[in-house]
């Protein structure tokens, strides 16, 4: 069972008006630790590079889905794609979700559009704190540069069609999550982001400046 949380903040990026609900009061057994942690966000926003530097510093396990999806699988994420469609990927990625969430102090990473999905959406947030991390078009376009390996974004006018796909998603990105962080700084400031919302401890306090860039 989830421990009680102190606050459920919202934090957007930078301009964007932050949200924030009041915090439940304290009770017998109440705790800051946090058991399950999913990262939810777009293609690009940093889910697996956040995902991991925030396992280590809390001691957490990491579980990337898509990672997991390509080794029971056997094969990667565009042959499946292409051999079954997006409907199949989006199942087998709902199952896989489900199979990994009796697990607790865990970081979870789900592709950019699992939480798309209500039903895996509220699966998840039953269970655990979903983390959105927010990005634009400029910070997707830099870091997937060269990027072969995301069906979404193959094919020519790639600027446009992740603008068009940002619009569109980012509404249910926000409603189908319980936080936002701004997901346009290095990965080791969004960790210690999260780390600060969900009041967790740290175990293992990396060296800012040559491991936590």
């Amino acid at each position: 069972m989830l421990c009680k949380y102190i606050a459920n903040r919202r934090f957007a990026p930078k301009g964007v008006a932050q949200e924030e609900r009041s915090a439940p009061s304290a009770q017998p057994g109440f705790c800051a630790k946090i058991m399950k942690i999913v990262l939810a966000g777009f293609m690009g926003c940093g889910k697996t590079t956040v995902g991991k530097k925030l396992a280590r510093l809390t001691g957490y396990k990491f579980i990337d889905i898509d990672e997991k999806i390509v080794d029971d699988a056997g094969m990667g994420i565009v042959e499946i794609f292409e051999r079954h469609g997006e409907a199949y990927f989006r199942k087998l990625e709902q199952n896989t979700i489900k199979s990994i969430l009796d697990d607790e102090n865990v970081v979870i990473s789900v592709g950019g559009g699992a939480i798309l999905n209500d039903e895996t959406a509220d699966l998840l947030k039953s269970s655990a704190r979903v983390i959105f991390l927010d990005v634009d078009v400029r910070t997707v376009m830099l870091r997937t540069q060269g990027d072969t390996k995301r069906p979404l974004l193959q094919g020519p006018n790639k600027r446009q069609r992740v603008a068009d796909l940002l619009k569109e998603r980012h509404p249910v990105y926000r409603k189908n999550t319980t936080d936002i962080v701004d997901g346009r700084v290095t990965a080791a400031k969004v960790a210690r982001k999260i780390i600060e919302i969900l009041e967790l401890n740290i175990i293992d306090n990396l060296d800012k400046s040559s491991k936590m860039r």
